[in-house]
C-alpha cells in the first residue's frame, strides 16, 4: 500500500477545472495537436507540387520539410518555458495565432527563397 506523496496531492487540488470546462481545455489541446500533425502531413504531401511551382530541385524542397520539423521540436522543447512565462492560455493562443500567420504566408508565397 503506497502513501501519495504531498506534492501530488496538492498539484490535483491546484488544478483550476470545473463543471464542463475541463471538455474545453480538453478540445483546444486536442484541435492543436491536430493541426500539428495535420500541418506536417500537409507539407510532405505538397513537397512536389512546391518543387515543381518554385522550379527547384529536389535536394532543396526536402529542407522544407527538414526546417519545419526542427522549428516544430524546437517549440516542444521550449514551450514548459514560455507557458511558464507567458502563462498557458496567452502562450496557446499566441502560438496558434503565429501559426495561422505563418500558414498564410507561405500559402501566398511566389518564390522559394
Amino acid at each position: 500500500m503506497s502513501v501519495p506523496s504531498q506534492p501530488m496531492d496538492a498539484a490535483i487540488k491546484a488544478i483550476p477545472f470545473e463543471g464542463k470546462r475541463h471538455l474545453i481545455v480538453s478540445a483546444a489541446v486536442i484541435m492543436g495537436a491536430f493541426i500539428s500533425v495535420l500541418d506536417i502531413n500537409v507539407v510532405n504531401v505538397a513537397m512536389p507540387h512546391m518543387r515543381g511551382s518554385f522550379g527547384i530541385d529536389l535536394s532543396s524542397i526536402t529542407w522544407v520539410a527538414t526546417s519545419y520539423s526542427i522549428a516544430h521540436l524546437i517549440m516542444i522543447i521550449m514551450s514548459d518555458w514560455w507557458s511558464t512565462v507567458l502563462g498557458r492560455k496567452r502562450f496557446y493562443l499566441i502560438s496558434f495565432g503565429i501559426f495561422v500567420a505563418g500558414a498564410i504566408l507561405a500559402g501566398f508565397s511566389t518564390t522559394f527563397s
